[in-house]
C-alpha cells in the first residue's frame, strides 16, 4: 500500500470530518487519532523533528491517506516521498480555527495530570505530550502560540506554502461545508449515499477534557483521602502503644 491522498491542513479544520469521509471511500486514514487511541508510536515524528530518517512506508503501512497533525509537519518531505498522492487542504476562518484550537488540542497537550495521576501517566502518553510540544507548539508555531494573531499568521502562512510547493492546480482547498461533491469530484469517487461527516467539534473534545480532568479530581481525592486514613491510624496505633507503656 501506498500513500494517494494528503491531507495538508492544520488540526482543527474538519481534520477528523474528513478522515472518516476518506474511509467512507475506502482509503484507511492515519491521523493522529491513531497515536492517541491506536497506539502508533509517537517517537518517529520526534526522530523527523531531529531530522532523522524515518521509514515512512513502514510507519504508514496499513494507511492509503494521511490527515492532521504532526503528519502536516512535514508535508515537504511527505509530498515528495509520496509525489502521486492527491493534495486535500483543509481551511477554515483564522479567528474561528484559533478559538477552536486553543480550548481544545492546545489545552488538552498542556494539561498535566496532578499528584499521584502525573505517576501512573504512561511512558506513551509522556512521549506523546513531548512529541506535541516538539512538532505543533514549537516547530508549526515557533512556541508562540499563545500569540493569538501570530498563530493565526502562521496558519495561513502554512497553506500558501503548501499551495506553492505543490502547485496551487494540483490541490483541492477543502472546507467541510464543502460536503461531498468537491472532495470525490477531486478523488474521482462516487458520492456516497450517507451525510458528509461532521465530527470531533469543539463541545465533544471539551467534554472529554472534562471527563479526564473529573477522573484526575476523583483520583486525587480517593489517594488522599486514603493517605490520611493511614496516617491516622499508624497515629493510633502509636498513641494506644505508649498507654501500654
Amino acid at each position: 500500500m501506498t500513500i494517494e491522498v494528503f491531507c495538508t491542513g492544520f488540526g482543527r479544520t474538519g481534520t477528523n470530518s474528513i478522515k472518516e469521509a476518506l474511509e467512507i471511500l475506502g482509503y484507511p486514514c492515519f491521523h493522529i487519532l491513531e497515536i492517541i487511541e491506536a497506539g502508533k508510536d509517537p517517537q518517529a515524528w520526534v526522530d523527523a523533528a531531529e531530522g532523522k530518517k524515518v521509514d515512512w512506508d513502514a510507519y504508514f503501512e496499513g494507511y492509503t491517506a494521511v490527515c492532521d497533525w504532526p503528519a502536516v509537519t512535514f508535508y515537504k518531505e511527505l509530498i515528495d516521498h509520496y509525489p502521486n498522492a492527491k493534495i486535500i487542504h483543509s481551511v477554515r476562518d483564522g479567528e474561528k480555527w484559533y478559538e477552536s484550537a486553543r480550548n481544545t488540542i492546545y489545552e488538552a497537550s498542556t494539561m498535566r495530570p496532578s499528584f499521584p495521576m502525573s505517576l501512573l501517566t504512561p511512558t506513551r502518553i509522556e512521549k506523546l505530550r513531548q512529541m506535541t510540544k516538539k512538532v505543533i507548539w514549537e516547530r508549526s508555531f515557533d512556541n508562540r502560540f499563545q500569540d493569538k494573531q501570530y498563530a493565526i499568521r502562521k496558519m495561513e502562512e502554512h497553506t500558501q506554502n503548501v499551495l506553492e510547493y505543490k502547485g496551487k492546480e494540483n490541490v483541492l482547498i477543502f472546507r467541510v461545508q464543502d460536503g461531498w461533491e468537491p472532495l470525490c469530484a477531486f478523488l474521482g469517487e462516487p458520492v456516497p449515499d450517507v451525510p458528509f461527516p461532521h465530527t470531533n467539534d469543539t463541545k465533544m473534545f471539551r467534554e472529554r477534557i472534562e471527563r479526564v480532568t473529573r477522573v484526575n479530581r476523583i483520583m486525587s481525592k480517593v489517594f488522599w483521602s486514603a493517605v490520611t486514613a493511614g496516617v491516622a491510624a499508624v497515629a493510633l496505633q502509636v498513641a494506644k502503644r505508649h498507654q501500654l507503656l
